[in-house]
């Protein structure tokens, strides 16, 4: 997903100010500023995928134990209520951090006084469009990780509980 959208984006990786630094760094090495934009990416949205992985194959692991006995369907739909208010408090987390590092920004966007004249513009900025992109990755992934962990915890916790 981070993938596809750095190349609909058509993000460079070279807006960052420190990318000003590795292309001065004159190693005579060629550095792929997308490829390492994109790994950022990754690495950053591991971090909260990791969390909610490790939550939710925890969670199927206690409601499977409290009764082995019942169906896949039960164990999921139990699991994935405690997996949606688990993006909830997760995505409101994300929200605030984002807001917070982008406070000044924010500020000078509503101030009237920025470089930008319309919304077009801004979101047309390689560096307003790369947090856009790492949001918009990262809250894919994570919508996505609830079902498809649920599912593969469910599907593998049910068998060895079952056959103990």
């Amino acid at each position: 997903m981070s993938w596809f959208f750095v190349k609909v984006a058509k993000l460079t990786g070279i807006s960052s100010e420190e990318t000003a630094y590795l292309i001065n760094l004159g190693v005579g090495a060629k550095i792929n500023f997308q490829g390492l934009l994109l790994a950022g990416i990754i690495i950053g949205t591991l971090g909260v995928l990791d969390d909610v992985v490790i939550s939710q194959v925890a969670a199927v692991e206690q409601i499977i134990k409290t009764n082995p006995k019942q169906n896949f369907k039960e164990i999921f739909k139990k699991a994935h209520e405690i997996g949606v208010s688990h993006i909830s408090s997760m995505t409101n987390t994300l929200f605030l951090a984002y807001a917070g590092v982008s406070l000044p920004l924010l500020i000078l966007f509503l101030s009237g006084q920025s470089a930008f004249s319309s919304w077009l513009q801004i979101i047309n900025n390689e560096i307003i469009a790369t947090e856009i992109i790492r949001t918009l990755a990262g809250s894919t992934g994570l919508i996505l990780s609830i079902p498809i962990s649920t599912f593969l915890a469910v599907w593998i916790l049910k068998k060895h509980y079952v056959n103990k």
